[in-house]
């Protein structure tokens, strides 16, 4: 498929001026994520936008001139515009337009490898599409006025794509639903598995998966890598790996990453999707020091978690990309999943908390219940110290709530 062109235009108020550069650059990652060329970016600082197409006649006219000198394909908004808004920019400028939330639509709808994620892009990007219908709708219905009996082919049409879209987000909901009941049987077999739970957040192309793949190698665990790629979204599903680091086994999540303004449809219909993020017993979020607008994604990403339910689970901040870093600073644990600087106490500094208690004793478990001790030895470290008649005589040593499992068969210390 051939590389689309595209005019990028951005607006904003003066009191982010601050976030200009980053907002743009973003979105300059955002056109490339989905295979859009920006061959020009165009931009207007206001406080006071034209209420009927945001940009002023003069900005629309420079936007147009650019289009048609560039051949462009369409026009990009860096920003949310509000569907009217956006519809007239398109009739003023004679090409179509796009807003930010389309654009991550395209690139979510890009991505999705698994139903589960199909369904859940097709369902956000309905609903978005609804929202427009509304938005036309009661537009044409304020200016007009009217009953029902008097109602246009406009407005009857959009009710038509109410009721249609609604029928097919009820019927998306009911698939997704059956795929979810399906993976919480899995999660309920993890949760009895009684291992603690890490999730890895961040903003999208912070490494999160470079941090997963780092951890896999260093815990020798070949050939079970996940995606990994210098682009934004570069994945949606959610991957989940064993870890054993030392004596502690754990659950690693790998999520969706973030960006600022991430469309309402898609947190909405991600809930399921980011189900192991407000499950997690703690936040890994994986920060990319090296970005000179670390401190917003930083904020923009736990923000964003408030928003999503899971504002209250102890996080760790790990900043990635310590290689990258141009000068010193003070933000600790500093890692660089390239290299693999730092790693080795990130992971100690996650198993101590997710297991802060430990407990050592010794026990005698019987021969007829070797499933037992091969299901503790997933979880906890175990020295076999002799077999003799009654069983294996063995020394535990983990975390409180693990080894409770083999404590009918502990044996007591002499006085």
């Amino acid at each position: 498929m051939p590389e689309r062109k595209a005019i990028l235009v951005y607006g904003y108020p003066s009191r982010e001026k601050g976030r200009k550069d980053y907002a743009i650059e973003e979105c300059l990652s955002l056109c490339d994520a989905a295979g859009i060329k920006a061959v020009q970016v165009i931009v207007q600082q206001t406080d006071h936008p034209d209420p009927r197409i945001f940009f002023h006649r003069g900005k629309v006219e420079e936007i147009r001139s650019a289009a048609q000198y560039h051949e462009a394909d369409l026009i990009i908004a860096g920003m949310r515009m509000p569907w009217a808004s956006a519809r007239r920019l398109a009739e003023e400028a004679g090409f179509p337009v796009m807003d930010s939330t389309e654009l991550i639509l395209e690139i979510f709808s890009m991505r999705a490898d698994s139903r589960p994620s199909q369904i859940q892009v097709e369902i956000a990007a309905l609903r978005h599409r609804l929202s427009s219908v509304n938005e036309s709708g009661d537009s044409a219905e304020h200016s007009r006025g009217g009953t029902i009996r008097n109602r246009g082919a406009g407005e009857i049409r959009s009710v038509q794509l109410r009721r249609e879209y609604a029928a097919r987000i009820k019927e998306l909901n009911r698939q997704l639903a059956k795929l979810e009941r399906a993976e919480s049987s899995a999660q309920h077999r993890r949760r009895r598995s009684l291992l603690r739970r890490a999730a890895l957040v961040g903003y999208t192309n912070s490494g999160k998966s470079s941090f997963m793949n780092r951890v896999l190698q260093m815990c020798s665990h070949p050939g079970t890598e996940v995606l990994e790629e210098d682009q934004l979204f570069a994945t949606l599903d959610t991957s989940v790996r064993n870890v054993r680091w030392g004596m502690q086994h754990f659950l690693l999540y790998d999520t969706v990453g973030f960006v600022s303004d991430l469309p309402h449809e898609l947190v909405e219909s991600f809930r399921s999707t980011l189900q192991s993020v407000r499950e997690a017993d703690l936040l890994i979020h994986v920060i990319d020091i090296s970005d000179p607008q670390y401190e917003e994604k930083t904020r923009v990403c736990e923000q964003t978690l408030e928003e999503i339910g899971a504002g209250g689970i102890p996080v760790l901040r790990v900043y990635n990309k310590a290689d990258k870093l141009k000068e010193e600073t003070d933000c600790t644990p500093l890692v660089s999943c390239r290299t693999g600087e730092g790693m080795d106490t990130v992971l100690q500094m996650i198993t101590d908390a997710l297991y802060p208690q430990e407990t050592v004793f010794e026990c005698l478990i019987p021969y007829s219940k070797g499933d037992l001790l091969h299901r503790a030895a997933q979880m906890i470290h175990i020295d076999i110290l002799e077999e003799n008649n009654e069983g294996y005589h063995i020394r535990v040593k983990g975390p409180e709530q693990l080894s409770g499992m083999l404590k009918e068969y502990r044996i007591e210390e002499k006085p």
